[in-house]
């Protein structure tokens, strides 16, 4: 029903147009798969104006809405406070979220994990996302330390969609 793009890193500057093309041909056949799919930018980072500017121009270049990866657990995007380690710092990730919504009209989806290493961390986290309204949230059912290992803790999602109004 819906792709989400692989992530578009925001860093030292907001991404100019033509890097975002390069990261998601599909914006240039109006947001859509080949086979029609809508497909979402996913856009990963930690300056809140930076990441505004970039959904900002994402907008313009018509997407129907953007995702925010606090989710990816590689060392490389870590080490630069982006995806899971914005986890340790839920307060960048709540400027991070409210710069991108005051800055498009679009709906604003978020990505994360459990935590960086407690998995009851989710809980916390999620309410404070929950409170800000975004269109969805998914939630990898683990932790940043965990990577990819199984098992997944799925009983912590079932736990966590009686906790928040936020579709999960």
């Amino acid at each position: 029903d819906l792709c989400v793009s692989e992530f578009i890193r925001v860093s030292e500057h907001a991404v100019p147009e033509k890097v975002i093309r390069k990261y998601v041909p599909e914006a240039g056949e109006g947001w859509k798969t080949p086979c029609g799919t809508p497909i979402l930018p996913q856009l990963l980072g930690s300056h809140p104006d930076r990441m505004a500017l970039t959904a900002k121009r994402l907008e313009n270049m018509g997407a129907s809405g953007i995702d925010l990866n606090f989710g990816c657990p590689a060392k490389t995007v870590n080490r630069n406070e982006g995806g899971a380690a914005l986890l340790k710092k839920p307060e960048v990730m709540r400027a991070v979220i409210q710069a991108i919504q005051a800055a498009v009209r679009v709906p604003v989806s978020v990505k994360m994990r459990l935590g960086w290493e407690n998995p009851d961390d989710v809980f916390a986290i999620a309410r404070m996302v929950d409170e800000l309204k975004p269109r969805w949230l998914a939630v990898h059912a683990r932790t940043k330390e965990e990577m990819y290992r199984p098992p997944a803790h799925w009983h912590r999602l079932a736990l966590l969609t009686k906790t928040i109004q936020t579709p999960l």
